[in-house]
């Protein structure tokens, strides 16, 4: 494999059943590059040699181009049902922007087995794409690329769904009990959770306990060109000439982590910020929680500089009760966050803003970071009285 005349290197695997080649390169293939594969010294299952076969394609513009999926790398409370019978499972969803599918996942417990197939459509059923798993692992999150992008209209709801031939399917019940969105992508309460039973499966229009059976797409964005967003002014429990004892922690995660704070007095929490070092890559989500796990707010870091403090402005100012606990985090798809060990051990206070004890807060998810830790990640609010 090859871009501009520079060889690519990776690893090649060959399927158990001999039918399919995977190229997995050593790392992230060119922006916005023409990449050529070949592969030669190949035969078909009879032994019979093949030509050389060569094609081209072009990776997408990271700069002009967003990448998201509803559920990232959330895993469900019950990862295989005790249910045995073919289904079909789906979850319904709008794109507030217009982009296209490129890709349907799954997560898959163990005893979700047989060949399983993925299916895109519209709310009224009409079937856009098709897609047959292969190359599956044990357990985890399942992944084909459809044929072609299809196009989805910002604001017109969409199913994906896939095929479980032999049952064992993932569940969360009571999941859609509120809307769930990631970037430009929502999920809603309304009749969300689909299945319906058959050998062949197909469009699914029942729904039980606003469950969510973890089947997502990978949905291709053009990246917003909206204006900066003003940082607002107010008080920071780290001032900006603050930096941590270690830029990047080594930890792959992904892990979200963050800091558990209260304000002295009443007022707003208008952004969150993060200290980011270089090897801290990848898109990152800002959280703000209630201290029994509720989310408040979420919000997605844009233009970020390559290291330093990133400030992520809230949609609105998040009022707050003095004297009450939050959370504030964030969401490492690639680990490497700062850290300053037993940084946050014993409380801090800087204006109305102090720390609790162990401040630290952090969970290997996207869900609430209800696990404590003295360590400072190094995490921080703009608060305003």
């Amino acid at each position: 494999m090859t871009s501009a005349g520079v060889t690519i290197s990776g690893s090649t695997t060959l399927s158990t059943d001999g039918q399919t080649i995977t190229f997995t390169p050593s790392a992230p293939l060119p922006n916005n590059a023409q990449v050529t594969a070949s592969v030669s010294g190949i035969a078909t299952t009879d032994r019979v040699a093949l030509a050389t076969q060569t094609w081209a394609f072009t990776t997408l513009d990271s700069t002009t181009t967003t990448m998201t999926t509803l559920f990232g790398t959330e895993t469900p409370i019950t990862l295989a049902a005790n249910d045995s019978s073919s289904v079909e499972l789906g979850v319904s969803f709008t794109p507030s922007v217009a982009g296209t599918v490129t890709a349907i996942r799954f997560y898959k417990g163990t005893g979700n087995t047989g060949t399983h197939t993925g299916h895109l459509w519209t709310s009224s059923g009409q079937l856009l794409a098709t897609v047959t798993f292969a190359n599956e692992t044990a357990t985890g999150w399942q992944f084909a690329a459809l044929s072609s992008p299809v196009a989805l209209t910002a604001g017109t709801k969409y199913v994906v769904s896939y095929l479980a031939p032999s049952g064992q399917y993932s569940v969360s019940a009571n999941y859609f009990t509120s809307p769930k969105t990631s970037g430009p992508l929502t999920a809603g309460t309304t009749n969300n959770g689909l299945y319906i039973y058959g050998t062949g499966g197909g469009f699914p229009v029942n729904t039980s306990s606003a469950a969510n059976y973890f089947v997502d797409v990978s949905f291709a964005s053009a990246t917003s060109t909206t204006p900066v967003a003003v940082i607002p002014t107010g008080t920071s429990l780290f001032a900006d000439t603050s930096v941590p004892t270690t830029a990047n922690w080594a930890d792959p995660g992904p892990v979200q982590v963050g800091v558990r704070l209260t304000s002295s007095v009443a007022g707003s929490i208008a952004a969150i910020r993060f200290y980011k070092g270089p090897t801290n890559t990848g898109t990152h989500q800002v959280y703000l929680w209630s201290a029994t796990g509720v989310q408040l707010a979420t919000a997605t870091a844009v233009n970020e500089t390559a290291s330093g403090w990133q400030t992520v402005v809230l949609a609105q100012p998040i009022p707050i009760v003095a004297g009450t606990e939050y959370w504030a985090s964030y969401y490492a798809p690639f680990g490497q966050y700062s850290l300053d060990s037993n940084g946050l051990a014993n409380p801090i206070t800087r204006g109305s803003l102090s720390t609790i004890a162990n401040g630290g807060a952090y969970v290997y998810g996207t869900g609430a970071p209800t696990n404590t830790s003295p360590n400072n990640f190094w995490v921080d609010v703009i608060f305003t009285p």
